[in-house]
C-alpha cells in the first residue's frame, strides 16, 4: 500500500491496457496481503471505476498449492517459470532464463488470445 501511493499506482493503471505484477512462488500466502494481492484488488478498483477490463497477469517463478477461486479474485492469468520447485543455486544460475521464457509464454499466449494487440 505505501509503495503504490508513493508511485501512484491508481493513476498509471488507469492508463493501462495490460498489467504485469510477480512474485518469487505464488501459493497459498500470495493472497493474504501481499504485492500480488494489492496489485490485482487495485487494477480490479480501478477497472470497475473506469468500466473497463484491464487484465492482470503474474509472472513468477512457481505456482504451489493455489486456491484457484481465490487466485481469480486478482489475477487473469499465471505464467511460471518452472513447473517444478528449483533450488536457490539453480535460480542464481539460471534464474533469467527461466524468467524470459515465462515472459515469452505469457506474451506468445496473450497475443494468440488476442488480449493484447499490436498497433505498429
Amino acid at each position: 500500500n505505501i509503495v503504490a501511493k508513493l508511485v501512484d499506482l491508481r493513476s498509471h493503471i488507469e492508463d493501462a491496457d495490460l498489467v504485469i505484477t510477480g512474485e518469487g512462488k505464488l501459493d497459498s500466502t500470495t493472497f493474504r496481503n501481499k504485492t500480488v494481492m494489492g496489485v490485482g484488488s487495485i487494477v480490479r478498483d480501478v477497472a470497475g471505476k473506469i468500466n473497463r477490463k484491464i487484465p492482470v497477469i503474474a509472472i513468477c517463478g512457481y505456482v504451489d498449492k493455489l486456491d484457484a477461486n481465490i487466485a481469480k479474485l486478482y489475477l487473469d492469468h499465471i505464467y511460471p517459470a518452472s513447473k517444478k520447485p528449483i533450488g536457490m543455486d539453480e535460480v542464481r544460475l539460471n534464474g533469467e532464463a527461466y524468467l524470459r521464457t515465462a515472459a515469452q509464454n505469457a506474451f506468445k499466449e496473450l497475443l494468440h488470445k488476442r488480449i493484447l494487440k499490436i498497433n505498429i
